[in-house]
């Protein structure tokens, strides 16, 4: 809840995240083990503003300027595209043992210079220009969800992409080569499933105590 609404900027905005962040990866807020940022798309969004605010600021300094803020919009793509990224970088660098950031999809043409209507076109995180793909390669592991509808009992299953594939590219993990070429390309939603396999632990085993798993938690939710 914000008291008064007139005082947030997006200046303030990203210097409190940003403030917020460190504290609790420093554990000023105490012990931490994961820290879970949700909707990067977002914060993207308020580092963008703080940008080109910033750059109004110093334009309406200068006589000559006619006030079109359309000059600066590109300029403050790239500062922004630092800035954020100098947080990921940032955030990533603690000694916390695991570092989770959810983002929203995107369709982001292979080829920024394709003008056609029918450029191609694939599915990375929702970020603007550069920022979509270079983010991919910031985390051990880039993971694209998806999810079922409910089945008549309401439950529904999920699913997390490991690599490009299809229309999504904008996944990837980092492990060994001689791992990598073991990994399936799509895994469930089970952050144990996924601990084991780029652990280089066989998926036949990894299977087999997923399948333990679940057959406990069913006996003990009856």
């Amino acid at each position: 809840e914000i008291e008064d609404i007139t005082k947030v900027t997006p200046a303030s905005v990203v210097r409190e995240v940003e403030t917020l962040t460190m504290e609790i990866l420093s554990g000023t807020h105490g012990e931490v083990k994961t820290f879970a940022g949700d909707g990067l798309h977002k914060l993207y969004g308020w580092y963008y503003l703080a940008a080109l605010n910033d750059l109004l600021a110093q334009s309406s300094q200068r006589t000559n300027w006619d006030g079109n803020d359309e000059s600066l919009r590109g300029p403050a793509y790239g500062i922004s595209h630092s800035t954020f990224g100098n947080y990921i970088t940032k955030t990533l660098q603690t000694p916390t043992p695991y570092i989770v950031m959810s983002l929203w999809e995107g369709v982001t043409k292979d080829d920024a210079d394709d003008l056609s209507k029918r450029a191609p076109k694939h599915i990375f995180p929702d970020l603007p220009g550069q920022a979509a793909k270079r983010i991919v390669g910031e985390f051990g592991a880039t993971l694209y969800s998806t999810v079922t509808l409910p089945d008549p009992q309401g439950r529904v299953s999920g699913q997390w992409q490991l690599r490009p594939e299809g229309k999504v590219w904008g996944a990837g993990v980092k492990v060994d080569p001689a791992i990598a070429k073991t990994l399936p390309a799509k895994i469930p939603q089970d952050f144990l499933v996924l601990e084991e396999l780029l652990s280089g632990i066989p998926l036949a085993t990894v299977q087999a105590n997923l399948k333990a798993r679940r057959e406990a938690a069913t006996k003990g939710a009856k």
